[in-house]
């Protein structure tokens, strides 16, 4: 899974690709800080309209940031 490119993972994450999903996500996890902006953006949109497990990452690393970029995500997940 190391090699993947990042947009795999989270096709195989979204579509829950039968046998993929937790190597993606745990993958996806790892990654996650090293990502770019956009990448992360739809990381954190995937994972808070998945499980509660999910969610609860994805809530914890939208803690780690900033006021700005809480702000960015809540006005884009109002949005869609």
């Amino acid at each position: 899974m190391r090699n993947r490119p990042i947009a795999k993972l989270i096709k195989w994450f979204v579509n829950r690709e039968k046998g993929k999903v937790v190597d993606a996500r745990s993958e996806i996890q790892r990654r996650f800080a090293y990502l770019d902006w956009n990448d992360q953006k739809k990381i954190l949109l995937a994972f808070l309209f998945s499980g509660k497990a999910d969610r609860k990452w994805a809530y914890n690393e939208l803690r780690l940031f900033s006021k700005h970029y809480n702000y960015e995500i809540s006005s884009y997940i109002r949005i869609h």
